[in-house]
């Protein structure tokens, strides 16, 4: 019998297999254009662990099927991405799938069950920033628990923490510290890397010009490439807008635009309990925004130009001089949820909390201000009016210039905005906003550039608006009658529709679970120390408990003549591993004789103190368990190491 075929070791195969389908079905459920793979992956998992009878081969031939099996893989991922490539933790959780799966093909080994669940950690932890919080640390819980099973199955033994051995303990402890350092590790090093890693090769792989999101630093024109668009959903509204304000920039010089904060302004912090008020003015009518954030939106607050009063919100949330909320830099990584009153911007006796607009805000870039000047004279002749003006230069934009994802890089020392307006007359919606911006102050009025997100997307099986990376957006803010105006110039689009859409049938109930169970999961996060404590307290008593009523089940089995469990596990041990069977009718006593006769001397002192504590009622049952666990793991390596 292979070392494969025993019971344990196809247990430790199916446990393998579990572990690395955790990872497969993230992929398969984490967005429509990663599914085929997925499911593929996932169903490679399942036939690896049925099917997988063949001989280990040599190192090299090992290194060469996963070389060709992630090369497959990726190239796969690839087509079926088409022109939306994925990011790069998804090549992450492909490719450790890749190397991971051949291992289920072939006959179990230590070195060959490391390597799997090493590959597959990295795979899972690839998907750190793609599938939502609660469902990425399910995930975790069962990939660590699943390894954990698969690696002390391998050595062919019941696993000892079963049973509760003190021999046990070190190593558990010992496999969940390297386990758990391995996943900090990389739950850190790939986030982080990923940024830095999907700019580098994004010409190669990604797609050229990153990823739609909401960037919390400055905005940068004349990059080339192509937009990949980000379908993860990263808010979820209860209450009606349209716009979500992120981060204001106002200083433009070359392409980049940048925030610039105001001098001495120090805005108050949020205290729970107490309202913070971000509009002085009284306007009716009111209505509230319930807003619900992932750790990924960055550290703002999304707000719409409207809002009035933040009613509830994370501690210490901040209050920039733009009208902006900030939360506390040691909450990025935190969900969050938010309520807002909000009101008509444009509502009559309103006085914003933001004051009347600063030189900033008409300034334009040095020696283009003349051109940008004279454009927007010419593009603006005939209308005295200031709206009728903005009005021309949005008609214009809808009427000569086209939204694209796919951008082209203008010459050197040409101002990026510039090249947009007169030649290239394509791009997103940072071009449109920074043309309208600059435009608007050569006519003389402030304005300003505004980052956020557009809601669009309706849940109707939850009745709240979800927003994606996909969202991402921005627009204009100009000063006309006495406050500032949202001005949207973006022409209709793929990031730019401004009709509403509804979530499919499938989507909308899959993330309304997922909504509901992240709540759960928050709830479980945010226990007190006397709520842990007292839940520690009850499993530990329920622990306590399932041990004693163990231990007197298997004494009581023993006392009614029934067949003693580790006595039958050794029973099918050497029946398996050395062709030793007993029959019912045979006595203990006779096959403790033939197991001497065949050299098996230490199994047949096993057998001899089973007869001692069935018929005399002599030794410690769990004792007695513990050793044949022993004797069976022992013996199933020494023969692993001879085939």
């Amino acid at each position: 019998m292979s070392a494969r075929s025993h019971p344990t070791h196809r247990a430790a195969g199916a446990a393998l297999a579990f572990a690395l389908e955790v990872p497969a079905l993230l992929l398969l459920f984490s967005g429509a254009r990663h599914a085929p793979v997925g499911a593929v992956l996932a169903l490679l998992a399942i036939a690896g662990a049925r099917l997988g009878r063949l001989k280990r081969p040599a190192g090299i031939v090992q290194a060469a099927v996963q070389l060709v099996a992630l090369t497959v893989a990726l190239g796969t991922l690839t087509a079926f991405s088409g022109q939306s490539r994925p990011s790069f933790g998804i090549y992450v959780t492909v490719g450790g799938l890749a190397i991971a799966l051949p291992q289920l093909w072939w006959t179990a080994n230590r070195a060959g069950n490391a390597a799997a669940l090493g590959a597959g950690l990295v795979a899972l932890m690839g998907l750190a920033r793609t599938v939502d919080r609660p469902v990425f640390g399910l995930g975790v819980a069962a990939y660590l628990a699943a390894g954990l099973v698969a690696t002390m199955l391998r050595d062919g033994g019941w696993p000892a923490f079963f049973r509760h051995r003190r021999g046990a303990l070190l190593p558990l402890i010992g496999a969940l510290l390297l386990a758990g350092g391995a996943l900090g590790g990389l739950g850190w090093a790939l986030p982080a890397a990923e940024p830095a890693v999907s700019r580098a090769l994004s010409p190669y792989l990604f797609g050229g010009a990153g990823t739609s999101g909401f960037g919390e630093g400055r905005i940068q024109l004349g990059e080339a490439g192509r937009i990949t668009l980000d379908d993860s959903v990263k808010l979820r509204l209860e209450g009606r807008t349209d716009h979500l304000r992120g981060r204001i920039y106002v200083d433009y010089r070359g392409g980049d635009w940048a925030m610039r904060p105001i001098l001495g302004y120090s805005g108050p912090p949020f205290v729970p309990g107490t309202p913070l008020p971000l509009d002085y003015g009284d306007a009716r009518p009111r209505t509230t925004l319930t807003i619900e954030g992932t750790p990924d939106s960055g550290l703002a607050l999304f707000a719409p130009l409207g809002a009035l009063r933040l009613d509830t919100g994370p501690e210490l949330t901040r209050l920039d001089p733009y009208g902006i909320l900030e939360l506390a830099p040691e909450m990025i990584s935190e969900p969050r949820t938010w309520t807002l009153q909000v009101t008509d911007p444009a509502a009559p006796g309103r006085r914003p909390h933001i004051d009347r607009p600063t030189e900033h805000d008409l300034a334009l870039p040095g020696k283009w201000a003349d051109r940008f000047t004279d454009l927007a004279a010419t593009w603006t002749a005939g209308h005295a009016d200031d709206r009728a003006r903005l009005a021309a230069i949005t008609r214009r934009f809808a009427e000569d210039f086209t939204y694209s994802l796919e951008l082209v890089e203008p010459p050197q020392r040409v101002d990026p905005t510039w090249w947009f307006l007169n030649f290239s007359r394509a791009g997103h919606c940072e071009y449109f906003a920074s043309g309208l911006t600059l435009l608007a102050r050569a006519l003389g009025l402030p304005a300003r550039m505004v980052a956020g997100y557009r809601v669009v997307e309706h849940n109707p099986v939850g009745d709240y608006a979800i927003v994606r990376g996909r969202d991402a957006h921005a627009w204009v803010e100009i000063w006309l009658d006495g406050r500032w105006h949202t001005w949207d110039p973006t022409p209709p689009g793929a990031l730019g529709e401004h009709t509403r859409q509804t979530t499919g049938w499938w989507d909308a109930r899959w993330d309304l679970f997922k909504r509901s169970f992240g709540r759960v999961f928050e709830r479980l996060a945010d226990l007190s120390v006397v709520e842990l404590t007292a839940a520690l307290g009850g499993i530990s008593a329920l622990l306590l408990a399932w041990l004693r009523i163990r231990r007197r089940r298997a004494v009581r089995a023993i006392d009614d003549g029934e067949r003693f469990g580790p006595l039958m596990l050794l029973e099918q041990h050497l029946a398996a591993r050395h062709r030793l069977e007993r029959p019912p009718h045979e006595p203990l006593g006779r096959f403790a004789a033939r197991l001497r006769a065949a050299d098996l001397t230490p199994a047949a002192a096993l057998v001899d103190d089973c007869r001692a504590l069935r018929y005399g009622h002599r030794g410690d049952p769990d004792a007695l368990a513990d050793a044949i666990d022993a004797f069976i793991r022992r013996d199933g390596r020494r023969g692993i190491l001879r085939r």
